[in-house]
């Protein structure tokens, strides 16, 4: 449990990369947090909105050029939300928990606020808040964003359904057992490859047809750092 601060801490990057850093807010689920933070997970995928209807082409900076490409020609190109060297801070389902402290020598009591996240596990205090209302100074996960790419969903391979954190359950040589995010988890505890526990976990987020519609992704792989200084 960490309490809300807004005094700056030692970080990774100079001062000077950091007065060109971008920062950016993303929601991740409580799972996935929890992933992060075992180091488990350093990708994640997010729909592209809207969705080309042709193929998609881009530049090196990213800028994804819709053009001729695409019947909407009212859209000329399209950006990804990340960009590679921004750093995201990750919005988690937390919660904000007053401590009293009490003050012999003054004879008072201060009321101090400390910060719970569910990730980290134990029962709310009060009652969680949806991870879209998490404040900048209760952050405390920075992600640097170190590639960005385009791809179909289902071309996901099998290292990268790793590199999305999903969760290994039986990790017995040449047996390996993922998790099953499914509903069903209790007739089927462990599915069989990767893939299969990531096409789990997405229609789990995202809806049961989310995965046979195949849409096309951003993918961003990212490495955990320290808390930039000058960050909030």
């Amino acid at each position: 449990m960490n309490e809300i601060s807004t005094k700056k801490t030692d970080g990774n990057f100079a001062n000077t990369v950091l007065a060109d850093a971008v920062f950016r807010p993303i929601l991740f689920s409580t799972p996935m947090v929890q992933a992060i933070l075992d180091g488990r997970k350093t990708q994640t995928r997010r729909i592209i909105k809207p969705q080309p209807t042709k193929q998609l082409s881009f530049s090196g900076t990213f800028k994804k050029h819709w053009s001729e490409n695409v019947s909407d020609l009212k859209l000329p190109y399209f950006q990804a939300k990340y960009q590679k060297g921004d750093i995201m801070w990750v919005r988690e389902t937390f919660e904000v928990v007053p401590v009293e402290m009490a003050s012999i020598k003054e004879n008072r009591s201060d009321v101090r606020m400390k910060i719970k996240y569910k990730a980290d596990g134990g029962q709310s205090f009060l009652r969680w808040k949806p991870s879209i209302f998490m404040p900048k100074k209760a952050c405390r996960i920075f992600l640097k964003v170190t590639n960005v790419r385009v791809e179909r969903l289902q071309n996901i391979s099998e290292e990268d359904a790793i590199s999305e954190g999903v969760e290994v359950i039986c990790p017995a040589p040449l047996l390996f057992r993922y998790k099953n995010y499914w509903d069903n988890v209790d007739q089927h505890p462990h599915l069989s490859s990767a893939k299969f526990s990531f096409r789990s976990l997405w229609e789990t987020i995202n809806g049961l047809s989310s995965w046979n519609e195949n849409p096309w992704v951003w993918v961003y792989d990212f490495e955990r750092i320290e808390r930039p200084l000058g960050f909030c």
